[in-house]
């Protein structure tokens, strides 16, 4: 029987759209990569490059819906935890940028992302477990 309860079913939307959206990024991605060590070049070069950006901005319109989807609890932890992974990611992004000036390697953007992520989901863990 489905359930009834509008913050498990919003959970589970959250969830079904996110697989949906990680597994058509893993799949866009990889053709990406492969098109674009192929040598094209050109403007399709550009296209191509971004193909893997659509299922992200579904991934954050899904966020978005599960925060309009849960009750006042579960939204507080959502923001609480994402305050957390901003607050986190800066102090780690200004610090490793004064590293790179006592000669640290350049780091990718993407280390940002992986930051955020990262501290968004064990903020959200820890913030779960403290309101129990």
């Amino acid at each position: 029987m489905k359930s009834q309860n509008p913050v498990h079913r919003a959970h589970r939307r959250y969830l079904i759209t996110l697989i949906v959206a990680m597994v058509a990024y893993i799949a866009l991605l990889f053709t990406s990569i492969t098109l674009l060590n192929g040598g094209l070049t050109g403007p399709m070069r550009l296209l191509v490059a971004l193909m893997p950006v659509p299922p992200i901005i579904v991934v954050f319109i899904a966020v978005l819906q599960l925060l309009q989807g849960v009750d006042e609890f579960e939204r507080r932890i959502l923001i609480e935890s994402l305050a957390l992974a901003a607050g986190i990611t800066a102090v780690v992004s200004v610090t490793y940028g004064f590293l790179e000036n006592a000669g640290f390697p350049t780091l990718s953007a993407w280390w940002t992302w992986t930051v955020v992520m990262g501290s968004w989901g064990v903020s959200s863990i820890i913030l779960r477990a403290r309101y129990r």
